[in-house]
């Protein structure tokens, strides 16, 4: 029975083996997809922290068009004030022709319309005086809008660049 019993344990070791080896395979396809697992999953990292970091980006555009949405109203009064002096430029124009025709017609009283000439330019000059100002109120908003347009394209290039990974 001895040669028997040791036929039997030897089936037995070699049963085992053969499962050892089975087992063993499929470990090694764990690790193998636990591999790969990991690797994807460090890439989903990297990826989140992308869009983390746009996401930053997109609370300056917020900040620049909310500034940008404030002068508006600055830009708008500086632009009204401008066409009131406009019309008041053209009234004191066509009163200047106005007394320039009366002028023409009537030159004995050349002494009162050279008065209300001088008031007219006089006025001209004031208004002019005005529309510079005015000019000079836009040209500080569209220096302030050139200043807002160079940050929200900065943010738009940060918000632009290829996310990693992906």
């Amino acid at each position: 029975m001895s040669k028997i019993g040791h036929y039997i344990a030897m089936i037995v070791t070699i049963g085992i083996l053969a499962d050892l080896m089975t087992t063993t395979f499929e470990l090694a396809r764990v690790d193998k997809g636990l591999n790969t697992s990991l690797r994807t999953t460090a890439q989903l990292v990297s990826i989140e922290q992308a869009v983390n970091q746009k996401n930053a980006a997109l609370a300056g555009v917020l900040r620049t068009t909310k500034q940008m949405s404030s002068q508006i109203a600055t830009l708008e009064q500086a632009a009204a004030a401008t066409r009131r002096n406009i019309v008041s430029i053209d009234q004191l124009n066509a009163d200047t022709l106005k007394l320039n025709t009366e002028q023409q017609a009537i030159s004995t009283n050349s002494a009162q319309a050279l008065g209300k000439v001088i008031g007219g330019l006089t006025s001209l000059e004031k208004a002019t005086a005005s529309l510079g100002q005015s000019v000079s109120a836009l040209d500080k908003v569209i220096q302030q809008d050139r200043a807002n347009l160079d940050a929200l394209k900065a943010d738009t290039d940060t918000m632009n660049r290829k996310t990693p990974g992906v």
